[in-house]
């Protein structure tokens, strides 16, 4: 399959219903990784560390292709959730076209952490046309359209959604850029407004994880580097980054 890019940014509904993205900073070490060669589908789906050596999940998925994720339902944003601005859910496909036609494979699930109980994704993506800094510049453009704005379900109950600029990893060769995502509610205990919420939680089969706590906080990494792009978002940011690290020196190992 072909990625086809787009003018700019991007994000599924099972994604970017998790809702906050910050504003991050791109690096961009040199441009040595642009020579490096594509990976082939094995290589890219060994890229992913596999999930029984990551932390106790409440619910997995995967590793799956794109198309295969998108078969499940999980790459589309529920007609009962609506974000304010769009730009908060699809700027995967403004930047790819239809993600079931992304070449790549993706995994996620939802962890327990803390007072929270938030879900992860971790993707790898080939991007013939590279996956530099204009790459990273596009999602972070579509991204910076939805700093501060809502998410409504079921028309009803309206939640914030917000971005927090966090400093992305730095690593040798690749374009990087890191946010941190946050949807929170203030529905009280024991009213519909707070059923409703608690509807939209992973696992039950919803798209938007939210806990008892009424908040959704996941931190993410974008990096670029030769022709693949790397994509994690955990609760937790020390796991998340070194989750990132070690599929990007997968990657530089098999580009060699």
């Amino acid at each position: 399959m072909t990625i086809r890019r787009k003018a700019v940014g991007w994000l599924v509904g099972l994604i970017g219903a998790v809702a906050l993205v910050t504003t991050g900073t791109v690096y961009l070490a040199n441009d040595a990784s642009q020579a490096s060669p594509a990976l082939n589908a094995e290589e890219m789906r060994s890229v992913l560390v596999p999930l029984n050596e990551q932390p106790e999940s409440r619910e997995s998925h995967g590793p799956m292709t794109f198309a295969q994720a998108a078969e499940r339902g999980a790459l589309a944003t529920p007609e009962t959730m609506k974000f304010d601005p769009a730009t908060c859910a699809n700027y995967l496909e403004i930047v790819f076209g239809p993600v079931d036609q992304i070449d790549g494979w993706v995994q996620y699930g939802s962890r327990d952490h803390g007072n929270h109980n938030d879900n992860y994704v971790q993707a790898v993506i080939s991007v013939p046309d590279g996956a530099d800094q204009s790459l990273i510049d596009e999602i972070e453009a579509a991204l910076s359209t939805c700093a501060t704005g809502t998410v409504t379900l079921e028309g009803g109950v309206t939640g914030q959604v917000t971005y927090t600029e966090r400093a992305p990893l730095n690593l040798a060769g690749a374009a990087t850029y890191g946010t941190t995502w946050r949807t929170s509610f203030s529905e009280k205990p024991g009213t519909a407004g707070y059923e409703t919420v608690l509807r939209y939680q992973v696992p039950a089969n919803a798209q938007l994880l939210v806990d008892t706590e009424q908040q959704c906080v996941v931190e993410a990494n974008f990096v670029g580097f030769g022709d693949t792009l790397i994509w994690v978002y955990e609760p937790d940011l020390a796991y998340a980054n070194q989750l990132t690290e070690t599929m990007f020196q997968r990657v530089v190992d098999f580009t060699g």
